[in-house]
């Protein structure tokens, strides 16, 4: 989660940097919806540059970004709400508040994962894993590096921060 000041190719580009330097992982790729906020030249640049695979969505299919869209619900809307937040004030506090929900949905609130579907007729059986906090899920997966990375590489953030 980032708070933009508009929709301009500097700010998203800047979130991106901003993210990619507080992940606990390397960045391998980038999938966008069809805004113009994502669909530019810069960013585009930018993902080639550091071989960054970026993908965007087939026009027309509404549901292509459903994995993303779906914690838009639990995650932004139900603390933030569905206001416009213009000032330089409101937008200082959404970037604080941010950094804080960041860090308890990615410790605090584990998810159960879909592990199988089965349908049989018009019935259909989910099993699930364990639920595993976000955090969890990434350091016990073999792709991630065992070394500490930052906490949120905000201003009162002790660990290093990666260049």
């Amino acid at each position: 989660m980032r708070a933009l000041k508009n929709k301009a190719q500097r700010w998203d580009l800047q979130a991106l940097k901003d993210i990619r330097a507080t992940l606990p992982f390397e960045l391998l790729g980038l999938d966008c919806d069809n805004g113009g906020e994502f669909i530019n030249v810069e960013l585009f640049r930018y993902c080639e540059s550091e071989s960054i695979t970026f993908t965007r969505s087939r026009p027309y299919h509404k549901n292509d970004n459903c994995f993303v869209e779906q914690k838009n619900w639990p995650v932004i809307r139900q603390q933030v709400g569905y206001a416009r937040y213009d000032t330089p004030q409101q937008l200082a506090a959404l970037r604080q508040l941010y950094v804080h929900l960041r860090l308890y949905v990615n410790f605090f609130q584990p998810q159960m994962k879909l592990v199988e579907k089965i349908r049989q007729g018009s019935k259909v059986t989910k099993r699930f894993d364990v639920a595993h906090t976000p955090y969890q899920r990434v350091m016990a997966s073999s792709a991630s590096p065992r070394r500490p990375k930052p906490c949120c590489g905000g201003p009162s953030c002790n660990s290093i921060r990666r260049s």
